[in-house]
């Protein structure tokens, strides 16, 4: 949740520069810094999330296999 706001943070910061009276070569750098910080934070959510998914997965298979593992077949009643 930190890495939103600081993207949200961010995000604000780019669209105040051009407000700031900044010179345009300085201008071009912090919206450099500025986009490569929001990709790199973006990246990282990103990967936790994927991470997150694959351990759900994961988990849900162990489970799911472990609850066929765990069953008696029912026998048919004549």
């Amino acid at each position: 949740m930190k890495d939103a706001k600081r993207i949200i943070t961010l995000g604000i910061l780019v669209a105040a520069v051009p407000f700031l009276g900044f010179p345009s070569s300085w201008k071009s750098v912090i919206f450099a810094v500025l986009g490569l910080a929001i990709a790199g934070l973006s990246y990282r959510i990103l990967t936790r999330a994927q991470d997150g998914d694959a351990a759900r997965e994961e988990q849900h298979e162990s489970h799911t296999h472990r609850a066929v593992e765990h069953t008696e077949p029912i026998a048919a009643h004549e």
